[in-house]
């Protein structure tokens, strides 16, 4: 079966990203989406969705792909495997269905520092040919 988007991608509380083809990506679930509208003090109009709930089911070859931003984020070579066991940071999906149709989503997120660090709402589950990652508000 031919997949009807490009690929996604997940970014990490510092910006860091793995970007993952069709391929790999068994499901992917946002749910109870919402959009947000705001006109701040700086006179800026700012757009954006998140979800109350996600779901991410991969092959576990997406394991191996390499996050990509900085050397000074990223050692070279780094892969989604040791980002996604030691961080639990996922802040965002990025999903790329066609030229001009994309969808950049929040997914929840919640932390105990100020700045940053561990995605409290955030679960991995690895299986032998498989693994998930799920956060939700429902906690």
């Amino acid at each position: 079966m031919n997949p009807e988007y490009e690929y996604i991608e997940l970014v990490f509380e510092n910006c860091n990203v793995v970007r993952i083809p069709a391929e790999y990506v068994l499901a992917v679930c946002c749910a109870n989406i919402k959009k947000h509208i705001i006109l701040n003090y700086a006179k800026q109009f700012l757009e954006f969705i998140d979800c109350e709930n996600f779901n991410i089911e991969l092959e576990n070859k997406a394991l191996t792909l390499e996050t990509h931003f900085e050397d000074r984020f990223n050692s070279p070579g780094e892969t989604f495997e040791n980002h996604v066991k030691v961080f639990k940071d996922i802040t965002h999906i990025f999903i790329k269905v066609s030229e001009d149709k994309e969808f950049y989503i929040g997914v929840p997120y919640k932390s105990k520092e100020d700045f940053g660090g561990k995605n409290e709402l955030q679960e991995n589950k690895f299986e032998e040919d498989r693994f998930s990652i799920h956060c939700t508000l429902d906690k």
